[in-house]
């Protein structure tokens, strides 16, 4: 009895560290988007939209864009967001944490989903640098975890 439960205990251990693995749920896919450089300016009154970009990979689980840099006008905005407009973060000035301008930039809020939509609005008569995206962040499709 002795050496079953000792030999329980091994398979046991052995079963929680396998388990205790961190699982891989996606990956980084290099790709280059970005607005023109400077964006096109605004009319100083209404937002309009002055550059569109869309990130797809088939069968993700969802699209995080990676800007390398990120740079706008007072009053614009840069709008990632799903497809059907479900999910929608927006992004002004320097970006997430004002690091628009930083080495490392910064990755937008996760899109569920294939698709993300990025839209850069403008307002301002003056226009900055915009963006430009470097790569983004795929989730796996179920099959591929």
């Amino acid at each position: 009895m002795r050496h079953f439960l000792i030999i329980l205990s091994l398979v046991t251990l052995n079963a929680v560290a396998v388990f205790a693995q961190p699982v891989v749920v996606g990956e980084h896919v290099d790709s280059t988007l970005a607005s023109p450089h400077p964006y096109p300016a605004g009319n100083g009154e209404e937002a309009r939209l002055t550059w569109r970009d869309e990130i797809y990979f088939p069968d993700a689980t969802y699209i995080a864009p990676h800007f390398a840099r990120f740079e706008l006008a007072p009053g614009d905005r840069v709008v990632v967001r799903s497809r059907d407009g479900e999910q929608s973060w927006t992004y002004t000035g320097l970006g997430k944490g004002n690091r628009g301008l930083s080495e490392g930039g910064f990755f937008a809020v996760h899109i569920k989903g294939d698709t993300a939509i990025i839209e850069l609005w403008a307002t301002n008569h003056e226009s900055k640098f915009g963006y430009k995206i470097d790569r983004y962040g795929r989730g796996y499709s179920l099959d591929e975890i």
